[in-house]
C-alpha cells in the first residue's frame, strides 16, 4: 500500500501494555518512502518513549520503539504533532469516552462530571464535538497527580514594553503566579500577582507584560504558589530594554523591483534575523546579519520572487530580546 495518510488523529493506547501506533513493514524501503504522517496526538497510560512501534517483518525480528520525537526526526513525520500530556494509570476501559461526529453539523454529548481530552482541555458535564470529527475523554478522577513544571519560559521587548509568556504542565494546586524583577539577576522582588482559572490542567501558558521596564538589563522569574510557598519556579530570563525603541524602516513602500532596503537606527552590536513572510505567516526569505552595533542598514534584492500583495518584513534579534516588523506592499 502507498500513498498512506493519517493525519489530525487521536492515538490512544488503553494499557501499559499497548503501543499507540504499530506499523508492520514488508519492504526493504522505510515508511517514510510510501506513508505521510501529521498533526497527530498520541497518548498512552504510562507516558514513556515507546509511543510508536515499527516491526520490519523481511528481518522478522527487527522491532523499533520510538518517542514522538524520536519518531519525528528519524522519518521526518509528525513535525507537527504531539505527544499528550496526560498521565493517567488504572482507567477502565468502559470508562473512555470515544464519540464521533460523522455529519457536517456540530454535535452536543453530555456526560456525568470532569473530564478531559487528549490535549488536557478540562470538560464537565458537556461538550460539542465539530462536524467530521471526534473526541477522546478521559475521567480526571483517573489522571496522576503530577508536580507542576515550567516546561517554557520566552521574553521580548515589544515597542515599550516587556512581554512574558510561558508554559507549565502538571496537576498540582496552586493558587497564583509571582512575577519577580531584578536588577541585577540575584536579588529579586514581587513585581505582580496574576491569579490562575481553577480549570488548569495538563499544559497552559500565559502571558505578563511589563509596561514599566527599567532602562538597560532587566531580569524576570516567575513562581507558581500555593499561599506564600513556591511550588515551581521557571527559569530566569535576561532582557536589555532599549528606551524608545529605535524606529525600523523598511523603504522604498510599496516596492516595484528595486531593492527592498531595511534601516534601525543604534542598535546592540549582536547577530540578527531578517525575515520576510506573508501576512498568514508563511516564510519566504531569511537571511543572518552579523552587526557591528550603531545605525544597521541592509537590503533584500530579489524582490522579484515576491508576487503582487502585502508583506511582512521582521528583524529578529538573536536571543529574540527584541524584534521589530513592518508591512510593506510588492506591486
Amino acid at each position: 500500500i502507498k500513498n498512506v495518510n493519517w493525519k489530525r488523529n487521536k492515538f490512544l493506547a488503553k494499557t501499559p501494555e499497548q503501543t499507540t501506533l504499530y506499523l508492520e513493514n514488508y519492504t526493504k524501503s522505510s515508511i517514510s518512502s510510501f506513508a505521510q504522517a501529521d498533526s497527530n496526538i498520541y497518548a498512552r497510560p504510562i507516558h514513556d518513549d515507546s509511543s510508536i512501534t515499527i516491526h520490519n517483518r523481511l528481518t522478522k525480528s527487527e522491532i523499533n520503539e520510538f518517542s514522538v520525537k524520536e519518531w519525528s526526526s528519524k522519518n521526518q513525520f509528525d513535525l507537527n504533532s504531539k505527544q499528550s500530556p496526560l498521565r493517567f494509570n488504572n482507567t477502565p476501559i468502559d470508562a473512555i469516552i470515544f464519540e464521533t461526529n460523522p455529519s457536517n453539523t456540530a454535535k452536543g454529548i453530555k456526560f456525568q462530571g470532569l473530564y478531559t481530552t487528549l490535549k488536557g482541555e478540562l470538560l464537565q458535564n458537556s461538550t460539542t464535538i465539530p462536524p467530521f470529527s471526534s473526541i477522546i475523554l478521559l475521567p480526571t478522577k483517573d489522571l496522576q497527580t503530577l508536580p507542576i513544571k515550567f516546561v517554557q519560559t520566552n521574553g521580548i521587548q515589544e515597542k515599550n514594553a516587556i512581554h512574558i509568556n510561558w508554559t507549565i504542565e502538571g496537576y498540582e494546586e496552586f493558587n497564583y503566579f509571582s512575577i519577580d524583577w531584578s536588577e541585577d539577576g540575584r536579588f529579586f522582588k514581587e513585581k505582580s500577582q496574576t491569579g490562575i482559572s481553577k480549570n488548569i490542567i495538563a499544559q497552559s501558558s500565559f502571558i505578563y507584560i511589563d509596561n514599566l521596564p527599567r532602562k538597560g538589563m532587566n531580569y524576570y522569574r516567575i513562581r507558581a504558589m500555593k499561599g506564600s510557598d513556591t511550588i515551581a519556579s521557571s527559569q530566569v530570563l535576561k532582557i536589555n530594554f532599549i528606551s524608545g525603541n529605535p524606529k525600523f524602516k523598511a523603504y522604498p513602500n510599496p516596492v516595484l523591483k528595486q531593492p527592498l532596503n531595511f534601516q534601525i537606527d543604534d542598535i546592540e552590536k549582536g547577530q540578527y534575523y531578517l525575515s520576510i513572510y506573508t501576512t498568514n505567516g508563511i516564510l519566504l526569505h531569511k537571511q543572518t546579519i552579523i552587526h557591528p552595533g550603531g545605525l544597521l542598514l541592509n537590503s533584500f534584492r530579489n524582490v522579484s520572487i515576491l508576487q503582487p500583495g502585502n508583506y511582512i518584513v521582521q528583524l529578529v534579534a538573536e536571543n529574540n530580546s527584541m524584534k521589530w516588523e513592518q508591512k510593506f506592499l510588492k506591486l
